[in-house]
């Protein structure tokens, strides 16, 4: 294919009158086919809002049996003593020509010479070819690596300027290549004017390498610092984010130029930060994360809050789980936010998405509000810590008193239920818990009760509830309700919502209970015969207490520290680490460590040295995580036939060259290299992640 040139180029700036910067793009030889190329400017120093050129994306096209096409735009002189000033030219995605030395996309620089100085005006012309663009480090795999990159912009008095952010694959893309992606206020928000908050999907063709995506910024005459927004990026399917991550996110700067000289040029910037999943907790699923999110409230106009979820792994089935936005002091009811629920999907291969509600402004002096989101009942994955339900907090930044109390966007990772203590014999245990709610004047709100586990589910359990007035009446305060609730097989958690109405009498807090009884597959936790959770309705009316930093649901949480099954690390030396019956994470450091797993599925994470990964088939009923299995480690696997494994002695010398061969030569012991899948007579023991390569030398039988 052809390939693509540009080069940079200079022109005087003029007094008043306009004149045309014009960049020729050329091929290295005549075109036999079409050739498409997208585009766009970008400012630099120079800037739209400033009124120092035109700003504008479009395609340029070089016809069959041409070699060069021309793009232009118009510049805008002034009298002002301002110095050098440069916007660029971006060349992305390309049809029937390439860039050379595999490049993503070209930058030209034009530079606008200012000729107020009085000096002799300076020589405008072509300049250096234009400086390529290459894509990240390729992630290992077949699929294209993708990254975005961050991008700054002048903000202007009052005008509005594209804010662009560049999009590349370290190779073409081998098929289409899609993701979502969003636009969220971090110290800028859409509620306060600055910049369009949206959400929508992007595609990169296949063949194609780079793309970008834009969002209108628009600018004021407050003296308010530079502002920033972020682009995050999610649900990528036929290629991966750099560095393995679930999610990207970008930076957006709004540069503030009405205090002063802003603090430096636009233009493309960083590369993205990799929003990385959570620590595994099982080696047969992946394990789900969800952020807290913070959102600028604003004085009337309604902005999303968006709560980013991520998988440590791309999902190897579809993922679900059920999801709810419920009360804290900020309430559905007093228009703070949405209180919707309902069922996510995270199809197979994807890793990431997000949850979003849309939140309210008002001019109320209130402080900080905060709302929460629940995630219960996920199938194909666990919760992180092994939790059974998750609790994201939203915060609505109050901006009516005075500065922020900090940035708006991604936040912590939530906070996990704990689960109860398994019963006697290690029975399946139940708990219960309620919640409070802000009465609200005249509509009415969901009020949750949530039920937990001590452990999935191995088959389906159900209890029986009924609703029983308490202060709060019935038909007026609440509705008396009853049913059955049902926990799948597999499932950890459920919840069971009514509905709660409001009114303007002074009453003080009112309440009912939701009595549970009649568990089957599971007992009640303590061992009684029914369980008891209690709704509060906090009076908002001026007798009551609304507003109390409490409401919300009522959960016992994990410590901020907390591990699922143990976290057993090794010294620098050679160490003998063994697993609990719980999901460990067993982390070898220096030297030759021996990492044997037990019942529960382990993560076992070798390290320098020749380290031996010991899989005890009589001892250990789940599937182990393998990872930095690296050339001169050992795999050592027990042989249920010939009952090697004596005691606590791990010996993989045990067994010769030979018999491990033939082991694997008569499908007793089989490795998927594709998938790293290790099995034992047709059953997966193992899982590898990235080796070094696994041959018969580096299995032992004991």
């Amino acid at each position: 294919m052809a390939v693509v040139s540009v080069r940079n180029i200079s022109i005087l700036e003029g007094n008043a009158s306009s004149s045309n910067a014009i960049f020729t793009v050329t091929l290295d030889r005549v075109a036999t086919a079409p050739v498409q190329l997208d585009y766009f400017l970008q400012g630099g120093s120079a800037a739209e809002s400033k009124g120092d050129f035109n700003e504008y994306s479009s395609t340029l096209t070089i016809p069959v049996g041409s070699s060069s096409g021309t793009i232009s735009t118009q510049v805008y002189g002034d009298l002002a003593v301002e110095g050098a000033e440069f916007f660029d030219l971006y060349l992305t995605a390309r049809q029937n020509a390439e860039f050379a030395d595999g490049a993503a996309a070209l930058r030209a620089r034009a530079t606008i010479l200012d000729d107020d100085d009085g000096l002799p005006d300076p020589v405008p012309g072509l300049g250096d070819p234009a400086t390529p663009i290459f894509g990240p480090v390729s992630e290992p795999g077949l699929r294209p690596t993708l990254d975005v990159q961050g991008v700054s912009l002048i903000e202007g008095s009052g005008s509005s300027d594209p804010a662009r952010f560049l999009l590349t694959l370290d190779r073409p893309a081998t098929a289409q290549v899609t993701g979502s992606y969003y636009f969220g206020g971090v110290t800028a928000a859409e509620s306060k004017g600055d910049f369009d908050d949206y959400s929508s999907s992007f595609t990169i063709q296949a063949g194609q390498q780079s793309t970008w995506l834009s969002t209108n910024v628009y600018g004021d005459t407050a003296i308010e610092g530079d502002e920033t927004f972020e682009l995050v990026l999610t649900d990528l399917t036929n290629a991966v984010f750099r560095d393995g991550a679930a999610a990207l996110r970008a930076t957006g700067t709004i540069l503030d130029d009405d205090g002063g000289a802003p603090s430096g040029p636009g233009g493309i910037g960083a590369a993205s930060e990799g929003i990385g999943g959570p620590v595994p907790v099982s080696a047969s699923m992946p394990t789900l994360r969800v952020h807290d999110s913070a959102v600028i409230e604003g004085n009337g106009s309604s902005d999303p809050a968006r709560f980013l979820v991520t998988l440590d792994r791309p999902a190897p089935a579809t993922v679900t789980f059920d999801y709810a936005f419920e009360n804290g002091v900020a309430t559905e009811a007093l228009g703070d936010f949405d209180s919707v629920a309902g069922t996510a999907r995270i199809e197979a291969g994807q890793q990431s998405l997000w949850l979003s509600t849309n939140v309210y402004g008002d001019t109320a002096i209130e402080g900080d509000e905060d709302f929460y989101l629940v995630l219960t009942g996920i199938a194909n994955a666990r919760f992180e810590y092994g939790a059974p339900a998750l609790v994201a907090t939203g915060t609505i930044l109050d901006d009516d008193g005075g500065a922020l109390s900090g940035p708006a966007g991604i936040g912590d990772a939530a906070r996990g239920v704990r689960a109860p203590d398994p019963g006697p014999g290690g029975a399946v245990t139940m708990q219960v818990f309620g919640a409070s709610i802000s009465e609200g004047d005249g509509s009415s709100d969901e009020a949750y009760i949530h039920v937990v586990l001590s452990e999935p589910a191995p088959t389906e359990v159900t209890v029986r509830y009924q609703a029983y007035a308490g202060s709060a009446e019935d038909r007026e305060d609440f509705y008396i309700f009853s049913g059955t609730l049902r926990i799948p097989a597999g499932d950890q958690s459920a919840r069971v919502q009514t509905q709660i109405y409001g009114d303007t009498a002074i009453e003080g807090d009112e309440g009912f209970d939701v009595v549970f009884t009649n568990p089957t597959g599971a007992i009640f936790a303590g061992g009684g015969i029914s369980a008891t959770a209690s709704v509060l309705i906090r009076d908002n009316d001026g007798g009551g207490t609304a507003g109390d930093s409490r409401t919300g649901p009522e959960f016992d949480f994990y410590a901020d520290d907390y591990v699922f099954g143990r976290y057993i690390e090794g010294t620098d030396g050679a160490d003998d680490l063994r697993g609990t019956p719980e999901d460990d994470i067993i982390a070898g450091l220096g030297r030759g460590d021996t990492l044997v797993g037990a019942d529960g599925d382990d993560r076992l994470i070798g390290g320098d040295g020749r380290d031996v990964f010991a899989i005890v088939r009589s001892r250990d009923a789940g599937i182990d995580m393998i990872e930095d299995f690296e050339d001169g480690d050992i795999l050592a696997l027990d042989d249920r036939f010939f009952g090697r494994f004596a005691g606590n002695s791990i010996d993989p010398r045990g067994v010769t060259q030979d018999q491990a061969r033939q082991a694997r030569e008569s499908g007793k012991v089989f490795f998927d290299a594709g998938s790293g899948a290790l099995s034992i007579d047709g059953e997966v023991v193992a899982l590898l992640g990235e080796s070094a390569g696994l041959g018969y030398e580096d299995v032992f039988l004991f």
